[in-house]
């Protein structure tokens, strides 16, 4: 969520911690999905103790079915570009999902 209220979401989080409109954010032009990954981190969580991923193929495969339920949910987003990023250990992250 670094990327989201530091560098392109909306918001910008300032520094007597509120938070006020970015004056060039990302999603003017772009439609943005941030997703905690892997379960877990951030706010992301699970009440099954065994819905935690173990090693990087699980986190690609939790990831895809986060996505996957995400334009069963959303189908009006299936058409459009898709790209993924994301920052730090995401650099092992990623390309895990792209090659799914």
């Amino acid at each position: 969520m670094f990327g989201l209220f530091v560098e392109h979401g909306p918001y910008v989080v300032t520094s007597n911690m509120t938070l006020r409109d970015r004056d060039f954010p990302w999603t003017t032009m772009l439609s943005m999905l941030y997703i905690d990954n892997p379960v877990g981190t951030g706010f992301s969580f699970t009440d099954d103790t065994h819905g935690y991923a173990v090693n990087e193929d699980n986190v690609a495969r939790d990831l895809y079915s986060a996505l996957i339920q995400f334009f069963q949910i959303f189908p009006e987003y299936k058409n459009n570009d898709f790209y993924v990023t994301g920052e730090s250990y995401a650099g092992k992250y990623v390309p895990a999902i792209a090659h799914l």
